[in-house]
């Protein structure tokens, strides 16, 4: 009878990619929408860091994690790619 072998990360930033990786998928837009993803209006007072994405990208991509029931990290790797 064999033993069953469990995997066991080790190295945990390659398993944290590994994660992102995993959601990784690739959508077309058009010019207008692809013109609304960043945000363009900084406004570097205040606290906090500086906003990278509009409220739109944000939302299109909330949705995209709630149709496609992902995770936060496979998310992340959806946006990146």
């Amino acid at each position: 009878m064999a033993k069953e072998v469990k995997y066991q990360p080790c190295d945990w930033s390659q398993y944290n990619k590994d994660l992102v990786e995993r959601g990784r998928l690739t959508l077309w837009f058009d010019l207008e929408n692809i013109q609304k993803w960043y945000d363009l209006n900084i406004n570097i007072q205040g606290q906090g860091g500086t906003r990278i994405y509009s409220d739109w990208a944000i939302e299109t991509l909330n949705t995209m994690r709630f149709i496609l029931n992902l995770p936060l990290r496979a998310t992340q790797g959806f946006a990146e790619s």
